[in-house]
């Protein structure tokens, strides 16, 4: 094996009959593929879709009704499907096939060069040359330049507005479509009908995602849609981020999040190849990125509602009741973590899954760098906020009193006053032993009664609240 132009080439495999064989790369491959037919036969495409794992899409310049016809008689027309076009250029769009497999001579015929092959086979793909004696092997490398979203804001220390990025450029345009091209919602869980999806992340070539709005929670028709009782399931949905092919999916339960402000996300973090999540059973489970094999959980005191990977420690901050967050009717706009009363943080060190220390404290926010933890800490229940809109909400001839001294006089005069604010700090914590490094709170931070603090950037030595 040696690698020329940035490509790792394998040498040619000897004694490797053609037909019905299979190149190596593409066994317990998922994803989408291209065959570049020599004679439009159909052994090859049957042979590569068989197991249902990949999509096959066929190019050939005589007729390829000999590839639809076997399809369809061997139950694959859904696995496969091939046209008569010209190869050259490659209908593709760069990097988007896992695979490309051209096979011994359709490479003459179609003019095709292996530069214009590799061109649409994505990084970590594999451009299958066929040759007099076998298959010539070469897998495009990732490029410099590319980077991840790991976690809700990025990183763990939540740089959300500072990518690294050097590829990305404009114009946009749309890749790929898959799932359900609209958000879903009934009269129990009304508050999600804006905001199905709540988790995303980008990593290893995968895209990562939570939501509701899944065929699992669809119903037969609109009016059993709306009229349900039922609280949507969360789906955990990997797939491939250069064509969208579906990888696998996971049910976490009726754990919801229901809110429209923007920082209503769902808890969700990718690592050395695997997704983190957790589910109504209030289990943080570590699954196999690529194949979604349920690798090991964790086990904590409360549902685990925010966490974060820092040098290979996952930190973990649980709340209790925080497996239904927010409100399930209504368009409300407030942090979701206002009615948590009690929580309880954790590190664990990823290569044992061992608990390394425990914190009792309640964390409404997390972020982590330079080897240390950040949080907001509270003393218990917010009443500020809750009361705040119920009086915004339900009494409108008050709105905005809280701005309004006139208004103020009245509101007090009537319904006495606002509730206090707890107790509220930002604490610094060494991540791998969990040993206080400092906190501050009300008096250095200048805090007025009505202020509510979060942990919002860390890095370079420093953190933003």
């Amino acid at each position: 094996m040696k690698t020329i132009l940035g490509f790792i080439v394998a040498s040619l495999l000897t004694g490797y009959a053609f037909g019905a064989v299979v190149p190596k790369p593409l066994e317990g491959m998922r994803g989408v593929v291209g065959v570049i037919s020599a004679e439009g036969k159909a052994e090859l495409p049957l042979a590569i879709a068989k197991d249902r794992k990949l999509v096959v899409h066929c190019i050939t310049i005589g007729s390829a009704d000999a590839i639809r016809n076997a399809a369809d008689k061997a139950g694959l027309g859904g696995m496969i499907i091939a046209e008569s076009l010209p190869a050259s250029p490659l209908p593709y769009r760069d990097n988007l096939l896992n695979a490309l497999v051209v096979e011994e001579g359709a490479a003459i015929k179609q003019a095709l060069s292996i530069a214009e092959g590799l061109r649409v086979v994505a990084p970590g793909g594999t451009l299958c040359w066929g040759r007099d004696n076998g298959w010539m092997l070469i897998t495009k490398k990732r490029p410099a330049g590319m980077d991840e979203w790991t976690h809700n804001y990025r990183d763990a220390g939540g740089n959300s507005a500072m990518s690294e990025d050097t590829i990305v450029t404009w114009p946009f345009g749309v890749r790929w479509h898959e799932d359900l091209p609209f958000n879903i919602s009934n009269r129990k869980m009304s508050s999600h009908q804006w905001t199905n999806t709540r988790g995303l992340n980008i990593a290893d070539g995968r895209i990562y995602y939570l939501t509701t709005c899944a065929r699992g929670n669809l119903h037969d028709t609109y009016r059993q849609m709306s009229e349900a009782e039922n609280i949507h399931d969360q789906y955990l949905t990997v797939r491939d981020a250069w064509n969208g092919a579906l990888l696998w999916r996971h049910n976490l339960g009726p754990i919801w999040y229901g809110n429209l402000l923007y920082s209503a996300r769902a808890p969700l973090v990718t690592a050395n190849g695997n997704i983190f999540a957790a589910n109504k059973k209030k289990q943080l489970m570590e699954f196999d990125g690529k194949t979604g094999k349920l690798l090991r959980t964790f086990k904590t005191k409360f549902t685990p509602s925010i966490f974060l990977v820092l040098d290979n420690v996952l930190v973990v901050a649980t709340w209790k009741e925080g497996d239904h967050l927010g409100s399930l009717t209504g368009v409300i706009r407030q942090r979701i973590d206002n009615a948590v009363s009690e929580g309880a943080m954790f590190g664990f060190d990823l290569k044992t899954g061992k608990k390394l220390w425990e914190n009792t404290q309640l964390a409404t926010s997390l972020r982590a760098a330079d080897g240390r933890v950040y949080f907001s800490q509270r003393s218990g229940r917010d009443n500020y906020p809750l009361d705040l809109i119920e009086r915004n909400h339900r009494r409108g001839k008050y709105k905005g009193y809280d701005r309004d001294p006139k208004k103020a006089k009245e509101m007090k005069e009537k319904y006495g006053e606002l509730p206090e604010r707890p107790l509220q700090r930002i604490v610094a914590l060494n991540v791998k032993t969990g040993k206080q490094l400092w906190s501050v709170g009300k008096t250095e931070l200048k805090l007025l009664p009505r202020d509510h603090i979060v942990v919002d950037l860390a890095g370079v030595g420093s953190v933003v609240v």
